[in-house]
């Protein structure tokens, strides 16, 4: 049976032909429209959601390998954030989950879904006790974002960078659902 690329419910293959989601990987039951989000991730937080973060009203505009992205930083109280849509590599969650039956990663945590959105908590590295993780959200089946957390040195030992990441990770969800 031939698959292909689709928004509804349907399966969805890539571009080799592989269906997603793979490697254990959920399937995202109601793929969200992020588009807007892609081309401009600066609006995946709006001014109150960083502010309540103590976190600047305004990113800054990133260009990073996977996909564009955006960050707030406060070093000197919060530390950063940053919203980074892995657009460029059209796996969504499965290459997360991947990435982990492959041992590429030193830790990997399936969350409990953010408004019904699978996510995971995940590092090539752990940097979990020096204020550092990222968490992973699918979106669709091809399309997941990822928000990784550096805590300020304030911060460290004090707050769990891991929980701050969801916190981002979840005021962003909202705000795309929204549109």
């Amino acid at each position: 049976m031939e698959t292909t690329t689709s928004s509804d419910s349907g399966p969805t293959s890539t571009s080799s032909g592989r269906e997603l989601p793979f490697a254990g990987a959920p399937k995202v039951a109601d793929p969200l429209d992020t588009k807007r989000f892609q081309q401009d991730p600066c609006l995946a937080l709006t001014a109150d959601q960083a502010q309540s973060l103590t976190l600047p009203a305004t990113g800054k505009p990133r260009t990073m390998p996977l996909g564009k992205a955006c960050e707030w930083n406060n070093p000197n109280d919060t530390g950063s954030a940053t919203v980074h849509f892995l657009d460029q590599n059209p796996y969504g969650l499965s290459a997360e989950y991947q990435a982990h039956n492959d041992g590429k990663t030193a830790f990997f945590e399936p969350l409990l879904p953010f408004a019904g959105y699978p996510a995971v908590v995940t590092g090539n590295v752990d940097a979990r006790d020096q204020g550092l993780c990222t968490v992973v959200v699918g979106v669709s089946d091809k399309i997941a974002f990822e928000v990784p957390i550096t805590l300020s040195l304030a911060n460290i030992g004090q707050k769990d960078p891991c929980a701050s990441a969801a916190m981002v990770a979840g005021l962003a969800l909202e705000t795309m659902k929204k549109g």
